[in-house]
This record gives C-alpha cells, structure tokens and sequence, in this order.
C-alpha cells in the first residue's frame, strides 16, 4: 500500500501515510492517491470502508479474482473495474490483471492483485516529473486506462504477426504443434473479444456520466443522472468538479479504441478459425495424396500377386510348367501389366 497528496495547483505530490480520516485532505486544490496491491483482504476492507466510507459491495468486487469489467455510481465516489494485461510485451498469453478505481474529487483509490506497469508508470511520472496533465484523479485514471488499451494494442498485434507467421508455415511445413498453437489462440481471442466488449460499455457509461449525457441505451437506465449529484458537507459528488472537455476527450479516446480492439479479437478470431479449416483441409489433402499412392501401388501389385499366387499352387499338374517358355511368359506378362497401369494412370494425371 503507497499513497501521495497531490495539489493540483503546485503539481507537488508528496508521499503520505494515511491511518486516520484527518490525514484525507480536506482543501479543494488537495486529493489523494491511493495505491494498493492486494494482501491482507480483511484489513484492506476495513480500511477502505473506514477512512473512505467504500460501500462492502464495491469492495468484494474490486476484490475478486474474476470479475467482469464494472462501473457503478455511489454517493460520494464512482467504482469502475477494468481489466488490464499482465503479460509482458513479448507474450502472448494475455493474462488479465483486475484493477479497481475509486473515484472522487478527494482520491483516486486503485487495487490490484499483482504489479501493474501501467499504475507504476504513472506513479512514477507524477512523482518524478509533477507532471502537468494528470492534476485530478479522473485524468490519472483516463491516463492508465489509456496505457492499458495500448499495452492490449500491442499484444493483439503481435498476435496478428504470429498468426501470419503459422500461415505461412502451414503452406509450407504443416504440423500438430501449430494445430494446438492455433487451438489455444481461439479461446484467448474469444476471451479478449468479450473482455473488449465489456469494457467498451464499461467506458460508455463512464463517459455518459462524466459527459452529463442522456444515453438512452438501457444499459444506462440504472446511472443517476449527475445533476442529482450535488456537494453537501464534502460528502457527495460534485459533478463539474470530476469532469471536463480534456478528459472527456481522453475517456472517448480509450473508448473508440477498445472498441476497434474488440472489433479486432472477433476479427483475429475469425482468421483463426480460418486457418484452423485450412490447416485440417492441407491434412487432409496431404493423407489423400498417401492414399492415392498406396492405392496405385496395390493395383499394380494385385495382377502380379494374382498370377503368382496361381502358379504358385502346388498341384501336381499344371501343363505350363513343363512349357519351357512359360516362366519368361509370365514375367513378360507381369512386365506388361505394370508398364501398362503405370501409363494408365500417368495418362489420367493419378501422379
């Protein structure tokens, strides 16, 4: 667990420890980050419904192992769950990462399971660099929303490039391992496509909020409007105070991105399924190549086996044999028929 207090005007932030309510901040140019990477989950929930009065529901969401991408409306702060990527750049596993943001106008609360790259990415640059953009906590939480869509961004294309990569291979030198590899990419893709697309609406509810927007899709219908969303006592939201045409921008920025990339793992899903036919069909045709030529070879060989296996008889009269011309006959035949089935099936293209 890390904290710092951030002054919107100055941009100094400075590392605090928070035990009690009083070391909150009460000015208005004030708010506070709070970090935290999951451990002691009784104490966590205490702490959290204590100091920063967070409804035990939204604690058990933000702490579950899974949980579908959330946004929800409380008296004083928003909830919004979003799933980043624990994978690093060079894999492509996709393992998903929970990241739950508590947002108000006096902190931004994140929690997460493991490391995040992108919360430590901007925790480092605000306290490094103080720096001028992220001055309230709905810009930090559009800033790592944002890294988040990039980091998905870059996955799936590598994806995209090993895919073609297993194409090309498959046309050239086909095998099970790539059947497997493919395998195991359709159900990631369908993961991420239904992760994409629940965090979509995810952002849309997030932006008709902050946007004071009348959405009229029915997903919406549940989200007090923010005018009923008003100061009283420091307790409550004040809407104009966590929104603006910045951020705004930025959510609808992250928005329209994870859209594209839900459009993208349908899209990745369906070439895969794809190459899946195309991997069983070139299978196929290779074992039907085998088997056409077995099946000359056992033509060509069943004449030849049929007159040896009748001279080959033991009876003890058989008027060829004593025919001294018979044996180089019967070669001569033999000869005869497979140069015969052997134009054959030249002529009718079988080989």
């Amino acid at each position: 667990m890390r904290s710092i207090k951030i002054n919107k005007k100055s941009l100094a932030a400075d590392h605090i420890i928070i035990s009690e309510e009083q070391d909150i901040p009460t000015k208005s140019t004030e708010f506070i980050w709070l970090d935290i990477e999951t451990g002691n989950k009784e104490e966590e929930r205490d702490f959290l419904s204590r100091l920063f009065k967070i409804s035990d529901l939204a604690i058990d969401d933000a702490q579950q192992d899974r949980h579908p991408p959330k946004f929800e409306v409380f008296e004083h702060y928003i909830f919004v769950l979003a799933k980043a990527s624990g994978s690093t750049l060079d894999d492509t596993d996709f393992n998903a990462l929970h990241i739950s943001f508590f947002i108000s106008d006096k902190f931004l609360i994140s929690i997460h399971k493991s490391a995040s790259e992108s919360i430590n990415h901007f925790w480092d640059k605000i306290t490094d660099e103080n720096n001028t953009k992220y001055c309230d906590p709905l810009k930090i939480t559009a800033a790592i929303l944002k890294r988040i869509t990039s980091r998905h961004t870059d996955i799936v294309m590598k994806l995209e490039s090993r895919l073609e990569q297993i194409e090309d291979e498959m046309s050239s030198q086909p095998n099970d391992s790539l059947l497997n590899e493919l395998l195991k990419y359709s159900t990631k893709t369908r993961y991420l496509h239904r992760l994409f697309n629940n965090q979509n609406i995810v952002l849309k509810e997030l932006l008709a909020f902050i946007s004071n927007e009348d959405n009229s899709s029915n997903h919406l219908k549940t989200i007090p409007h923010p005018e009923n969303f008003t100061k009283e006592n420091g307790n409550k939201i004040k809407h104009n105070k966590l929104s603006g045409s910045e951020v705004i921008h930025q959510f609808h920025d992250v928005q329209e991105h994870t859209e594209r990339l839900a459009s993208l793992a349908k899209l990745l899903n369906d070439v895969i399924g794809s190459l899946i036919n195309g991997y069983i069909s070139v299978s196929g045709h290779r074992l039907n190549k085998i088997m056409k030529m077995l099946t000359i070879v056992a033509i060509i060989f069943l004449p030849i086996t049929f007159l040896a296996g009748i001279y080959g008889m033991n009876f003890e009269y058989m008027p060829e044999l004593l025919y001294k011309p018979s044996y180089f006959i019967v070669i001569g035949v033999m000869i005869f028929i497979v140069v015969g089935l052997i134009i054959l099936f030249k002529s009718i293209k079988w080989f």
